[in-house]
């Protein structure tokens, strides 16, 4: 039985509220405020009225833009794009579209802690490379990873 745990970076979330001015390295949020040209930008958005939601794969515009970027940096290859509401977001629509009931998905060790929920929701058994102490990949503990 696969299940989806909670993840250990929570309760250590938890004991940082208890301790008096903690540094959160942990998960990548700012320690500093929005910057006042973005917030005068999203305010004018707003007040524009762009303030609903846009089409699935991002806005047309901007995914015009990314693809023009895209074929200027690999010519000759049929590609297309599309924009998520981040990387996570995008790591999980990926492992949807790729991942088959069962299949292996092989990372490293260490890491992002939300790497074996994604796997298991998609339906996949995580498989990890150990990189320490260098946290460099070394390719002889990669291919001893792999499975038919």
């Amino acid at each position: 039985t696969r299940a989806v745990e909670v993840s250990g970076v929570r309760k250590v979330f938890e004991l940082g509220k208890s301790l008096k001015n903690p540094v959160n390295l942990s998960i990548g949020q700012p320690h500093f405020d929005v910057p006042e040209p973005v917030k005068a930008a999203a305010k004018a958005a707003i007040d524009a009225g762009h303030n609903g939601y846009t089409v699935t794969q991002g806005i047309p515009e901007l995914r015009d833009r990314l693809l023009a970027d895209v074929k200027a940096r690999f010519p000759g290859q049929d590609r297309d794009v599309i924009v998520t509401s981040g990387t996570s977001g995008g790591l999980l629509l990926a492992l949807l579209a790729t991942v088959n009931p069962g299949d292996e998905v092989v990372t490293t060790d260490p890491h992002f802690v939300s790497y074996p929920n994604k796997v298991v929701l998609a339906g996949g058994r995580l498989v990890t490379v150990d990189t320490y102490p260098t946290f460099h990949l070394d390719p002889d503990r990669l291919k001893a990873a792999l499975t038919p």
